[in-house]
């Protein structure tokens, strides 16, 4: 089981460039990768899309990739003077109205959008370079996974204690409702009795014993509770596999647990009964929580 967050760095070089690739990955319904890349390398973004992609299969992805050319290559520097122009003219004429001060510095250049612009020196990518590119991404990516997995062992140890937890609110749901089914007739003579205000040794057990069946099968939880038992040893299960992508199982499967919960909680009428199913169902919004970051 793999979380979906994950940052990873790797880096490669030859005789000519050294290429830096970092990964960054968070929670995301469906696998969205963006490729940030130097304009001279825009062509290999969809091989570097499908390296990565063949590594993960699910969150928001992020690609950076930077370029930097050996050999004592000289970057070349581009200033556009028409936008320089343009901006000069702006500053005098908020300068004369007394608003800002005239200067002008190449840092001020830097910091305006188009209007300085520098490159490589080389912006040749061969085939060699891009072998390298796409084996550097690789290994980027196959870091990401490590990260990932290491995270979701530590989201494996939450998720199965909450199992653990939701059990427990199970059994004692059981429990009282076994106690509750026995001693139903007893209650039921009760009631009859107070309402009258009279003994009634005469009772009619037959009819009694209608009344008390049709009140079981009203209240009658087992069904719910063996599905509840059997969704907990599937989350298990889930939980326990490795290598695969169970995120979306597990979401699903935390809405079939939620679900049982609700109708559980609608069946009984025991204060302290209902009480513990929505503790089991605030148990189960957890598990849905964390099974959010689970790829």
């Amino acid at each position: 089981m793999r979380s979906m967050t994950g940052f990873s760095r790797a880096s490669g070089e030859n005789q000519r460039l050294r290429l830096e690739v970092s990964i960054r990955t968070v929670n995301h319904r469906h696998l969205d990768i963006t490729v940030r890349v130097p304009e001279e390398i825009r062509e290999f973004e969809s091989p570097v899309r499908k390296a990565v992609a063949e590594k993960l299969t699910r969150g928001r992805v992020e690609v950076r990739i930077d370029v930097l050319y050996l050999g004592g290559e000289v970057p070349q520097v581009e200033i556009e003077d028409d936008v320089v122009a343009a901006l000069r003219e702006r500053i005098d004429g908020l300068s004369a109205k007394g608003w800002i001060t005239s200067e002008l510095s190449f840092m001020d250049l830097m910091k305006f959008p188009g209007a300085v612009r520098a490159s490589s020196g080389s912006v040749e990518f061969g085939s060699e370079d891009a072998e390298l590119l796409i084996e550097t991404v690789g290994r980027a990516a196959e870091g990401v996974v490590v990260a990932r997995q290491t995270e979701g062992n530590s989201l494996k140890v939450v998720l199965e204690g909450l199992a653990a937890d939701l059990s427990a609110v199970v059994t004692a749901v059981e429990g009282t409702w076994e106690d509750v089914t026995a001693d139903l007739p007893e209650k039921l003579r009760a009631r009859v009795e107070e309402l009258l205000q009279a003994p009634m040794p005469a009772l009619d057990e037959n009819r009694l014993a209608q009344e008390v069946a049709i009140l079981v099968e009203r209240g009658d939880v087992r069904e719910e509770l063996d599905r509840l038992r059997s969704h907990l040893g599937h989350l298990r299960e889930l939980v326990g596999e490795e290598g695969q992508a169970v995120g979306k199982r597990l979401d699903f499967l935390a809405q079939e647990i939620f679900r049982e919960l609700s109708t559980l909680a609608a069946k009984f009428r025991d204060p302290a009964t209902v009480q513990r199913v929505i503790d089991g169902k605030l148990v189960c919004e957890q598990i849905r929580e964390q099974v959010q970051n689970i790829e």
